[in-house]
């Protein structure tokens, strides 16, 4: 299986929706992909598995922190690599564009997501609970100290 990783764009909502947020109504989820590819602040990808979209991420950054969000995996391609690619893709975004601390979250109910997150060097930061609209769950924080990037001309010590 190859994995790529490519920009979102507007013609990707329908199989966006279908592959990653089947659950959420497709007037939402398209409504959202829209926002984000609008807004400068806000970076969409997808991760082709052989050519077809696998799964979904976004980085949005205010003020020197970036926030992973809405990172989804069809099904049928958990745990083959294609979420940790993405996510790993989503960082060097923002590692380029000078982020400092990189946060991503996980609902309690999902340790394993957590597990996952922590085996990606990313440590427990905060707790919050969201409010019962949204589920009420208690969502943790976990984040990560990302390197500047080396500009050109720079040497690198290996030392």
């Amino acid at each position: 299986m190859q994995i790529t990783i490519r920009p979102a764009s507007a013609s990707d909502a329908t199989a966006i929706h279908s592959r990653c947020f089947a659950d959420r109504p497709d007037d939402l989820a398209r409504a959202h992909l829209n926002f984000c590819l609008k807004h400068a602040h806000v970076e969409c990808l997808v991760a082709l598995a052989d050519g077809e979209i696998a799964g979904f991420g976004e980085l949005t950054i205010r003020r020197g922190v970036a926030e992973i969000g809405n990172l989804a995996v069809q099904p049928a391609y958990r745990r083959r690599g294609v979420g940790r690619l993405l996510l790993e893709a989503l960082q060097e975004r923002a590692r380029r564009r000078g982020v400092e601390t990189l946060e991503i979250g996980a609902g309690a109910s999902t340790p394993w997501l957590v597990a996952f997150y922590r085996r990606l060097g990313f440590q427990p930061a905060r707790k919050i609970r969201l409010p019962q609209a949204f589920g009420g769950e208690e969502v943790i924080f976990l984040a990560k100290k990302l390197e500047a990037p080396i500009a050109l001309g720079e040497s690198m010590d290996m030392g």
